[in-house]
Parts: structure tokens; C-alpha cells; sequence
């Protein structure tokens, strides 16, 4: 739950907008997932992987165990099928990151960081 503000409503809005679309967000379809190689089916559920907001080449490669090149191309790939997103910034180190884009998009995390930043860079 968040309690992020003093107005006791913002935090009811901001829960009910994140259980919206994180619960009843929804998942690819299985069609899409259907049409992908074994390869970037590993890959994209790497990057559905709950524990991360944003991967790296480097922590999707730990977590499939497949090559870097291949991981590298699939991503290509992930990205022409409009499946992955690639953040705008990069790490501290200079990698690139990179989310599912039902996952970024449906799973609540753009909506509700997008509201969470215009609402403290409104009620500071």
C-alpha cells in the first residue's frame, strides 16, 4: 500500500489505480507468445520476472543461461515485434535496460510512477 502523503485520499486513489492495473492488468496474449523462439520466450520471462522493475543484458543472461549475442539479438528481435521497451537512461555503468512492455505498461508500474511523480513534484 502506498502512504507516500500527508492527504489521506491521494493514498486511497493511488491504491485503488495500482490495484487496478497491477491486478487486473493484462498479461501478453497467448498467440504472441506462441510465435516466439525458446530463446525469447526465456528472455521476455526473464523480463516479466517480478523481482525487477528493469534488466540488463548481463542479468538477463545470468537468469537464462543463454550467450550474451544471443540474448542481444533476441532482444533486437523482442523490440522490432513491439514486445520490450528500452529505458531512456542507462545504468550507472552505461548498460542499457530493458522491460516488457505489457509488463511496464499493463502491470501498473508507468501508470503509477507517472502519478506518483506529478504528485510530488506538485505537493512538495
Amino acid at each position: 500500500m502506498y502512504k507516500i502523503f500527508h492527504y489521506p485520499i491521494i493514498n486511497v486513489i493511488l491504491n485503488t489505480l495500482k490495484n487496478i492495473f497491477i491486478e487486473g492488468g493484462c498479461k501478453m496474449c497467448k498467440d504472441v507468445k506462441s510465435n516466439l523462439s525458446q530463446e525469447e520466450l526465456k528472455i521476455f520471462e526473464a523480463l516479466e520476472n517480478p523481482k525487477y522493475k528493469w534488466r540488463t543484458i548481463d542479468g538477463i543472461v545470468n537468469e537464462t543461461f543463454l550467450a550474451k549475442d544471443i540474448v542481444s539479438v533476441s532482444l533486437e528481435h523482442l523490440s522490432e515485434k513491439g514486445l520490450i521497451i528500452t529505458a531512456s537512461n542507462t545504468t550507472s555503468t552505461g548498460d542499457t535496460v530493458y522491460a516488457s512492455k505489457d509488463e511496464y505498461f499493463h502491470g501498473g508500474r508507468y501508470f503509477v510512477n507517472r502519478i506518483v511523480s506529478a504528485l510530488t513534484s506538485e505537493i512538495k
